[in-house]
């Protein structure tokens, strides 16, 4: 079973998991993809005014019920779920081994435009979004490092 970017989405994950190690088959295993807020990623160059919208859109999907800082707690999730063999490990993409435009779908404005329909930003910040990619797109030294984790467990009796 694959859960990929859906736990910092869902309100009370360890239902979720709980669920999952129902429906799985003796020794079948759950994998999570997903990130950390606080490990995520790096970019460079980056625009220093966009610290005040990104903890605004932030703190919208909190309110809306998500965990940004969820990667740090898979292991504990997982286990307290029933899993075995609990493992979480790093991975990492840069713009060294992908072009800047597939970033897009994580860094670019197209991301904040939900948040500006719900009210949590403004149409000037995604306006101040969308021109701080531009700019970063035609940087000829711009550089991107995406850091997610993958969790897996076991279900018991395999």
């Amino acid at each position: 079973m694959l859960f990929r970017y859906v736990l910092p989405h869902v309100p009370e994950p360890l239902p979720v998991l709980r669920e999952a190690l129902r429906v799985l088959r003796p020794g079948g295993r759950a994998y999570v993809i997903d990130v950390d807020s606080g490990l995520w990623g790096l970019a460079q160059s980056s625009d220093p005014r966009l610290t005040a919208v990104h903890t605004r859109a932030a703190a919208g999907q909190h309110l809306a019920g998500g965990d940004r800082l969820i990667g740090r707690k898979l292991s504990a999730l997982l286990r307290r779920a029933g899993f075995a063999e609990v493992a979480v490990r790093p991975f990492a993409v840069t713009s060294d081994d992908r072009p800047l435009p597939d970033f897009a779908p994580h860094l670019g404005p197209g991301r904040l435009a939900p948040l500006v329909e719900q009210g949590v930003l403004s149409l000037a910040d995604l306006a101040l979004a969308t021109s701080a990619w531009a700019r970063f797109g035609a940087d000829p030294d711009a550089w991107v490092m995406l850091l997610g984790l993958i969790g897996t467990g076991q279900a018991p009796g395999g």
